[in-house]
């Protein structure tokens, strides 16, 4: 869940956006007790790596215990399926500048998932670049809406409806339900990168046939993602994107289809076969301080039954 310049992934309702010094310091307690509790009872050599180099000891019995008999620490893996997670990672190192992905797949804790099947976060240099809105308080009046629906997080909608502030997002017609599975047709991970297709199964929506979605990445962190969608009525067909900032960002239409998009340093290119409308717009942070962001909507331009989207972030 630690991602490249500390950030914190929300697969879990985790409750950090950022494990920062200042962070640590407060809640040093809380976060390093489970890593302390591992590497005691299961002698995990990666818990207490993650103990020396990231978190420190708490001061608690499981936290004196450790000091005194860590098991000798070891770098973790860098890629892999992780499946108590429901997580495909890849990253370039465990540095503050290095480049890192993560997809959702099937699986996870059920009680903390959110609707987020198939989402794709990207971090390059340490810095954000595609995000998840992430998780504000349970008292949050847009929790459901805004942060756990599949509205904040980089996926597939069908039509166009948004349910008023206080309404089930869960009950909206088009919006993917939690806990969706899918099938992973092929994962190749590795030093220079990564290639992983996913079959998306139709239980997740109303009224879809198929979404298949293609994540492939090289070593420089360049993603491209090809998503081909089918439903079973003529609908719009609409993906979302959250830029890893509030910067506002351009949007410029060129030939043949191609839309392209400017924040920053970051370039999304976005191809389909189908006339799009693509909207760049605020969206809030868990929080008053931190997480405010653009999010890239991108939606056909009338309803359709199939769309193809490809889209290159560099």
């Amino acid at each position: 869940m630690l991602l490249p310049g500390r950030w914190v992934l929300n697969t879990c309702d985790c409750g950090i956006t950022r494990l920062s010094e200042e962070l640590l310091d407060e809640r040093r307690q809380e976060i390093a007790e489970l890593p302390a509790l591992a590497a005691l009872t299961t002698r995990d050599a990666a818990a207490s790596w993650l103990l020396r180099e990231e978190v420190g000891l708490p001061c608690s019995v499981a936290g004196l215990e450790a000091s005194r008999s860590l098991p000798e620490p070891e770098v973790p893996a860098r890629w892999g399926l992780m499946r108590s997670l429901g997580v495909i990672a890849w990253r370039t190192g465990w540095g503050d500048a290095d480049h890192a992905v993560w997809i959702r797949v099937s699986g996870g804790l059920p009680s903390h998932t959110h609707a987020d099947t198939a989402h794709v976060s990207l971090f390059r240099k340490g810095l954000p670049v595609l995000i998840e809105a992430g998780t504000p308080t349970y008292g949050h009046p847009d929790i459901g809406r805004s942060f756990g629906s599949g509205a904040g997080h980089n996926i597939l909608q069908l039509g166009l409806e948004w349910p008023g502030p206080y309404m089930e997002e869960r009950s909206v017609r088009g919006w993917l339900k939690r806990d969706t599975p899918l099938e992973i047709r092929l994962m190749r991970v590795g030093e220079q990168g990564g290639q992983v297709d996913l079959e998306i199964d139709p239980s997740g929506y109303e009224g879809l046939a198929s979404w298949a979605r293609s994540v492939s990445w090289d070593a420089e962190a360049r993603l491209a993602v090809k998503d081909s969608v089918h439903t079973t009525t003529a609908t719009h067909v609409l993906f979302r994107w959250h830029l890893g900032s509030a910067e506002p960002a351009r949007v410029e239409r060129g030939g043949a289809g191609v839309t392209t998009v400017t924040q920053g340093r970051t370039t999304v290119r976005l191809a389909a076969d189908q006339e799009l409308v693509v909207e760049c717009t605020e969206w809030p942070g868990p929080d008053e301080t931190s997480g405010a962001h653009r999010c890239l909507v991108v939606r056909t331009a009338r309803a359709v039954t199939a769309l193809t989207l490809t889209t290159e972030v560099e």
